[in-house]
Parts: structure tokens; sequence; C-alpha cells
């Protein structure tokens, strides 16, 4: 996975994050992020579509830039 910056991410057409995207952002790895989704999931909306699990963009970004949960 190659690591992008926030700011790299922000300007991709995806809306979408990868758990590796995400994870790299966070400085953890996407096993860890995987294992501890629950526990993000109250700073950021994390949606799990069978095994995977699917992060909204702008709400991570505001996340990141803000320290501040979405809720």
């Amino acid at each position: 996975m190659e690591n992008k910056s926030i700011e790299e991410i922000a300007n991709s057409q995806k809306n979408f994050l990868s758990t590796g995207e995400v994870a790299a952002v966070l400085g953890i790895s996407p096993v860890t992020f995987r294992r501890r989704a629950e526990e993000y999931a109250k700073f950021f909306p994390i949606e799990r579509v069978g095994k995977k699990y699917r992060i909204p963009k702008e709400p991570f970004i505001a996340y990141v830039r803000t320290g501040k949960s979405f809720k």
C-alpha cells in the first residue's frame, strides 16, 4: 500500500477510503485498524459491507484535520 498524505486523499475522486489508506494516515497497520474499527467508529463513520470496511472520505478527513468527532 502506497502511503498517501491527507491532501492526496482529499484531492482524490473517491468517495470512500480503504482500510489501508485510513490506517496509513493514522499511522497504524490495516490489521490494527480492522481490529479496532468499533473504537474508531466513535470518531468517524465506518460501514461494514460483508468482510470489508468502507470509510466515507469527507468525515474521515474532517476528523483528521480537526481532531473532532463527526457526531
